[in-house]
């Protein structure tokens, strides 16, 4: 019986796709026995089955909150995890429930937990019009500032990150906006715009950076596009932006010239490489152990 009931060697099976289609039908269904009966089944929840059920739930408009307290008992090591403390923030957002949300928010920064893009999912596709979408962001910063710690660190950054993987650059820029301009938020757009290949678009936003004075860490957006420029041989268009770095006195760092030798090597110049080393030297960096 006990083989039957744990599987093999004692270990909880994972559940089957009928199983958790069960385990939604038991939560939308809100019996006063979830607990138990979720018990009864006898299955350990991968963190994709669980974002599964939360993915159904969402759609369904059903709250989350007695299965995520029931996975806090049984699961104690994905309590803590960012995606699934994210996914429950997701399911407060769809079904418009901020009191719910700011109490669990409370709880995850008292463990110092943060959240990732996850946790706002519901934004882009429960408003109509900019007017909306903005007075909804409004109000989740609005909840963000008031736990403050991890979680509004996190959040702002996530929310800046989720927007931009969307290509909605114009609402990254509108949470900058109402919260802050860092240059960490600055690189997120930089990478993005990297990654589709916009270079004109990124470097128009290291301008803004250097306008602004959020110049700390602007040495990490030039890395990307850097990397963005050789991996598509844009040479020149490096090797001038390279310049640029050096020509207003920001130093390169020692990814900066990791991305020259590696792409040196690629081209099949390990002279170039070996240039790029001695200069790397001259400047006092000291190279990775990548390098």
């Amino acid at each position: 019986v006990k083989f039957r009931k744990m599987g093999v060697d004692g270990i909880r099976p994972k559940p089957t796709r009928k199983q958790v289609s069960e385990i939604i039908g038991l939560v939308m269904r809100d019996e006063n026995d979830l607990e138990s009966k979720l018990d009864s089944m006898n299955v350990i929840l991968s963190i994709d089955s669980i974002t599964e059920v939360f993915r159904v739930l969402n759609f369904e408009r059903v709250s989350a909150l007695r299965f995520f307290n029931w996975i806090r008992g049984s699961r104690p090591d994905l309590y803590c995890n960012s995606d699934i403390c994210s996914l429950v923030i997701d399911n407060c957002g769809w079904l418009d429930d901020h009191k719910a949300m700011l109490c669990i928010l409370n709880e995850l920064r008292k463990r110092k937990i943060c959240l990732n893009k996850k946790a706002f999912g519901f934004l882009p596709v429960l408003v109509s019009n900019k007017e909306s979408i903005m007075h909804s962001v409004r109000r989740v910063v609005e909840v963000l500032k008031e736990v403050g710690g991890s979680c509004r660190n996190s959040g702002i950054y996530s929310l800046i990150e989720m927007f931009v993987s969307l290509g909605s650059f114009e609402m990254a820029e509108f949470v900058m906006e109402i919260t802050e301009r860092k240059a960490v938020y600055y690189n997120v757009l930089v990478r993005e715009k990297c990654r589709r290949c916009d270079f004109e678009g990124a470097r128009e936003v290291l301008d803004e950076m250097r306008l602004r004075g959020c110049c700390d860490r602007i040495v990490i957006g030039y890395n990307y596009l850097l990397s963005s420029l050789c991996k598509n041989d844009k040479t020149v268009e490096a090797s001038q932006v390279l310049e640029e770095i050096q020509g207003r006195d920001w130093l390169p760092d020692a990814l900066t010239f990791e991305i020259f030798i590696c792409y040196s090597f690629r081209l099949g110049k390990p002279d170039l490489a070996s240039q790029f080393l001695d200069r790397m030297v001259s400047n006092g960096v000291e190279p990775r152990h990548s390098t």
